[in-house]
Formats: structure tokens, C-alpha cells, sequence
């Protein structure tokens, strides 16, 4: 994305004050050739002598399409998220600047959207796993390779990190401006901390095998063969939660989720370690995820404030502890939503009616074990295999 303050500069200097009217001296965008059903975001640099000025921010195609969304918050914020219709196609985005003296200037941001298509990411190595970045409205994924690279992934670009590591577990946290890395190895319980260019390590002196890692209200849980285990750091010691192997762990909207051997438990982690564990489904349970409001997989729109819980119990895809009706023909064990609402399971997606997959004419991913699947804040979906291929769509 283009930087716009030092186009702001140049502009005040060449034109000495800003004229009359709004006038829009710099634009950007963050990818100029999104495809079909990705979010991307639109910006505008104006200048006027009558303040404040306000956005307005509309899309047309060239061809009738209803199904584009433009995603704006305040009247005053130059810039908007557009997810782009799911047909090809040419279409022009305009924002119309306007100032108290209700003078305006439009701008057209006319953008190519592609079809969507399989493809894999080349990132000339094995790539050992994959992390959503979850704090971001346009997020793409953490990446940790057998080459020791750590990888952020988008869908404009590979981009190289300060973090290296060969991490089969992996955790990216957000806090003071900063984002920290904690990741681990499965055979390894020595858990290595990055931040700031700073490096760390803790041994997890309770943990056998750590299979997740979750950072949160100054505590750090694992997810490990031997259980449920908890750090503090203010405190420097280990303790196990429950003696249960781990599988997964899910930060929800007031609780964490545990996924173990023995079904979900949601943890208060306000309380001591024993008061704050409740079960919540019962039987073996390898992925577990929390969706906050409509989930658009059933006919009912729930409110923004309601909770449904997905997990992957006893090998079989489940909602808020029913098994589906219908279920996948591969049942993979590993959830996310996407940014329409809709549930993956690996490689297939739910959309309350139907299973569906990626076209996939080249058979990249037809007889491929999914590991992971990642549906990103930017609305691509990462799909990393066991044989450590990462395919995005």
C-alpha cells in the first residue's frame, strides 16, 4: 500500500494552502486485483479550506451485480473496506469528498476483480504451520517454515519477518503496538518467545508434546500430551489445569476453550485454575471454534451478541454439541469461519445446506490430508497439508 504522508507534504508545499473546494490529491488501495469474495481497503487524501469534510462511498459494475458490500464507520473517516462481488468483472468504487459548504469532488477507483482459483503458495520450503492474524479487519496469516523463515502471508505478497524458527506450534499476540510470537516444536517442550527483536525461552517443565499455545490476560496456557497447563509470568511458575492430552485451544469472547481427549471445557481464566474449568461436551475433540453473531449456517439470524460453538468431536463435525446432519466427506480436524459466516472444515465448506470445495482441476488438494485451514480477515483461505504444502484460494 502506498504510503500518503509524505504525498500529504508534498502537497501543502506545492499548492502552498489547499484550495476552496475538496480536492483529492492522493489515493491507494490494498490490492489492486483482488479476486471474487475478498475484502480489501480503499483510501482517499483530501484537502479543502472548509472543515471538516465528509466521505461518502458508493460501487457500481459495469455489469448489474447486487451481492458487493462497501463497509464504512464514520462519515468523517477517509477511507472504506469493500468486499468484492462473487462474479469476475470490472467495477468502479467512488468516494465523494464533501465539505461543510457542501462542495464536492468524486473519485473512481476502477478495479479489475478476478475468479478465484486454486494455487499454491510458493514459499520455497516446507511450511510446518500456519496462524490466522486475528487482531486485524484486513488480516492475512503467520507462517513458520522448515528453513527456520517465519513468513506473514497475504494476498498481494510473502513478506519476510525478523522472527526465525522452525515452529510446529505457533502463537501471534497483539498488545501495545507490538506483536510477540510464541511457538514450540511438538517433540520440544522449550517454548521461544519473539518480540521487538528480542528473543527468549521458557521450558514448559510440566508439558510433555505441546500440541497449541494461547497468550492472554497476562497468561500463557499450553495445550500439551500431558494436559492442560498454565503459566504466570509474574508469579515464574507451571501449573496443570487438568491432566487431559490437549488437542486445541480457542480463545472465545469471554472464556477459553480447551479441546481434549475427553471433550470441551471453557476456562474463566479470571478464576483459579480448578473453579474456572466447565465441561461443556463430552468426547474426544480436536478442533474447537467459537463464532460471535450469525453464523449464516442455519435459516435463524442470530444477534450479534450470541455464541455458537463448533468443534470437531469423535470424528464428526458438530454445532453447539450436535453432531450435523450432513457432514463432509472427509472429516478434517481443523475449523475456521470465513468472513461471510460460513464454516470450513478443511478443505470443505458449510454453508447450512451444503458441503462444498475449491474447484480444483490440477487435483492439488485431492488426496491431501488437510493440517490447518485458515480463512483470512482478507476473505482468502489457506488450506496447509501434511506434507507441508500451502495452498491458498
Amino acid at each position: 500500500m502506498k504510503r500518503i504522508v509524505p504525498v500529504c507534504i508534498a502537497a501543502l508545499f506545492l499548492w502552498g494552502c489547499s484550495p476552496s473546494h475538496p480536492s483529492v490529491v492522493d489515493t491507494s488501495i490494498s490490492d489492486d486485483s483482488p479476486v471474487t469474495g475478498q475484502k480489501i481497503l480503499l483510501q482517499v487524501l483530501s484537502i479543502s479550506d472548509n472543515y471538516p469534510m465528509y466521505y461518502t462511498w458508493t460501487w457500481q459494475a459495469e455489469a448489474e451485480e447486487q451481492n458487493g458490500q462497501i463497509i464504512t464507520e464514520e462519515a468523517t473517516d477517509n477511507f472504506a473496506y469493500w468486499i468484492t462481488p462473487e462474479t469476475p468483472g470490472t467495477y468502479n468504487v467512488n468516494c465523494t469528498v464533501s465539505d461543510e459548504k457542501d462542495q464536492s469532488e468524486t473519485h473512481v477507483f476502477t478495479i479489475q476483480v478476478r475468479a478465484r482459483a486454486l494455487e499454491q503458495v510458493d514459499v520455497n520450503s516446507t511450511v510446518l504451520t500456519v496462524e490466522k492474524q486475528g487482531e486485524s479487519l484486513l488480516g492475512g496469516a503467520w507462517i513458520s517454515t522448515q528453513s527456520e523463515e517465519i513468513l506473514y502471508i497475504t494476498s498481494k505478497s510473502n513478506q519476510s519477518t525478523s522472527w526465525e524458527g522452525s515452529f510446529e506450534t505457533m502463537y501471534v499476540g497483539y498488545s501495545d503496538l507490538t506483536y510477540t510470537l510464541w511457538g514450540s516444536s511438538s517433540a520440544n517442550t522449550v517454548i521461544t518467545i519473539q518480540s521487538s527483536g528480542a528473543i527468549s525461552t521458557l521450558p514448559c517443565t510440566t508439558c510433555v508434546s505441546i500440541n497449541d499455545i494461547l497468550y492472554t490476560s497476562d497468561i500463557l496456557f499450553i495445550g500439551a500430551d500431558s494436559g492442560m497447563h498454565r503459566y504466570d509470568p509474574s508469579s515464574l511458575e507451571w501449573s496443570i489445569i487438568k491432566p487431559e492430552k490437549t488437542n486445541a485451544i480457542m480463545l472465545g469472547e469471554y472464556d477459553i476453550y480447551f479441546a481434549t481427549t475427553q471433550g470441551v471445557y471453557s476456562f474463566d481464566p479470571l478464576y483459579a485454575p480448578s473453579p474456572g474449568m466447565i465441561p461443556v461436551h463430552t468426547g474426544e475433540t480436536w478442533a474447537i471454534l467459537e463464532v460471535l453473531g450469525d453464523d449464516k449456517t442455519t435459516q435463524d439470524v442470530e444477534s450479534s451478541n450470541s455464541l455458537t460453538l463448533w468443534h470437531v468431536t469423535e470424528d464428526k463435525v458438530c454445532r453447539n454439541g450436535s453432531e450435523l446432519v450432513s457432514q463432509p466427506p472427509v472429516v478434517a480436524r481443523a475449523l475456521d469461519v470465513d468472513i461471510d459466516g460460513n464454516i470450513w472444515c478443511g478443505k470443505y465448506r458449510w454453508d447450512g445446506s451444503d458441503w462444498w470445495t475449491p474447484p480444483d482441476p490440477d487435483n492439488k488438494l485431492a488426496d491431501a490430508v488437510i493440517e490447518r485451514v485458515v480463512a483470512s480477515t482478507e476473505g482468502r483461505i489457506y488450506f496447509l497439508t501434511a506434507s507441508g504444502a500451502l495452498f491458498r484460494w
